[in-house]
């Protein structure tokens, strides 16, 4: 029995490279309509893969990395990481905020703290100076939201580090405000 081209091509076997990856799609009774497509669907795979090597090419030429970013741009980055680790933070990816490819020097709870110590503390002082009670009880629930974290009993995340931060920061300028003060007052009465 002899067979037509059309059954050759239902019984055979397309393999696919996509990305260093063998992916095996069995085109057994597949209609022509369907191998076609994915034929142009690899087609336009591949073609897309030959694209971004070309920009991963003409990018190194230009003295930039994979991501596109110049070497100076990339010292600039390190220079800010050593300074993130200077102020003591551990600047764990995971729990870090990217920007265009660069993790943020300092982790998201330590991003929270320093934009709650640079300006809503002072904002809030203009607005509603002396609530030293809140400060606490802000500088409290960033303590216990660490410590949950820490013990794994409940799974942070970057958002709520960084408004557990901002509560944290908010209190600790507060607190330290009042106890200047207190010195202050201290010796001037």
């Amino acid at each position: 029995m002899m067979t037509s081209s059309g059954d050759r091509m239902a019984d055979r076997k397309t393999s696919i490279s996509l990305r260093a990856k063998r992916v095996r799609i069995s085109t057994r009774a597949m209609p022509v309509v369907v191998t076609s497509f994915l034929d142009r669907l690899v087609y336009c795979a591949e073609s897309m893969t030959k694209r971004r090597l070309r920009r991963l090419e003409n990018a190194s030429s230009m003295g930039m990395n994979s991501n596109g970013i110049t070497k100076k741009q990339e010292k600039f980055w390190l220079v800010l990481m050593k300074m993130g680790r200077g102020f003591g933070c551990h600047q764990i990816a995971e729990r870090s905020f990217f920007y265009r490819g660069f993790q943020f020097p300092i982790c998201a709870r330590c991003t929270g703290i320093l934009i709650g110590e640079l300006f809503i503390a002072p904002i809030s002082l203009l607005l509603f100076p002396g609530n030293y009670i809140l400060s606490v009880f802000c500088l409290l629930v960033m303590a216990v939201d660490g410590l949950l974290q820490y013990y794994g009993k409940i799974p942070s995340t970057n958002l709520r580090r960084l408004i557990t931060g901002l509560m944290g920061g908010y209190g600790t300028v507060m607190i330290a405000i009042f106890i200047i003060s207190q010195v202050i007052n201290l010796f001037v009465m």
